[in-house]
């Protein structure tokens, strides 16, 4: 089982994401459902736009907002699995690692 600091994330299908000013508006297209993310919670909807781990994403939380690391993480995590209830992001595959063995 992974930590869920490494969980991946991703937007899932049928979601839809507009600016609004500072906030994002995001429309999921299978419960008819909108939400409103405020400024950080837009950066945080923006670092999903392609499969990224939950310590990727507060990392690049804690650099943007000169935060405290933890911090970003309890913000990530929280706004995160709210995504993930209301069927706005999804768990990704974890990719492979890959070795550096070399020849061939």
């Amino acid at each position: 089982m992974s930590s869920a600091r490494q969980d991946m994330w991703a937007v899932r299908d049928g979601v839809v994401s507009a600016p609004l000013d500072d906030e994002i508006a995001l429309l999921n297209f299978s419960s008819k459902m909108y939400f409103t993310l405020n400024a950080t919670g837009a950066y945080i909807w923006s670092r999903v736009q392609e499969p990224r781990s939950t310590e990727e994403i507060a990392t690049a939380v804690s650099e943007e907002f000169n935060i405290d690391f933890n911090e970003a993480m309890a913000d990530v995590q929280e706004l995160l699995s709210a995504l993930h209830e209301s069927g706005l992001v999804r768990r990704a595959p974890t990719p492979p690692v890959t070795g550096s063995a070399g020849g061939t």
